[in-house]
């Protein structure tokens, strides 16, 4: 089990200043669906685990999960996200920004395209991205 105390969430400022990468276009971050929370991803660079996606976030990742399978997603499901602040020649989807969640510092509302749906993005975006990008394009695959 995790200790909860030593994740990203718990550092100070300047600890998580000192795990900040470096600014980049693209992230890959791998998602999987535990029945009993659905759809999380870890960074273990930044001692996360387990990180639920949700507000509307999970429903996008369940269409897509149903759309490259023709299947709901179940306790074996996993899909890496390729996340672009560049439009690469070939993606999924296109997220657009929505606004600022006023309840959640530096967390954010997007507008996906396939599915119309707005889903929430914590603040590790703007950490990892150096910024929150007006829009994102992100393809997805199944991992083996």
């Amino acid at each position: 089990m995790t200790n909860l105390m030593n994740t990203w969430w718990h550092l100070t400022a300047d600890e998580q200043a000192a795990l900040r990468p470096e600014p980049q276009d693209t992230y890959t971050i791998t998602a999987r669906y535990h029945d009993s929370t659905g759809w999380c991803f870890d960074l273990p660079e930044l001692g996360t685990y387990a990180e639920l996606l949700m507000q509307g976030t999970e429903l996008v990742l369940n269409y897509w999960y149903h759309r490259l399978t023709k299947k709901e997603a179940g306790a074996d499901a996993e899909m890496t996200m390729i996340i672009n602040k560049q439009r690469p020649p070939i993606f999924d989807t296109h997220l657009t920004f929505q606004h600022d969640d006023p309840h959640a510092e530096g967390a954010s509302f997007y507008k996906e395209q396939a599915t119309g749906l707005s889903l929430w993005l914590c603040k590790y975006l703007p950490w990892l991205m150096h910024g929150k990008p007006s829009d994102l394009w992100v393809t997805f695959r199944l991992v083996d």
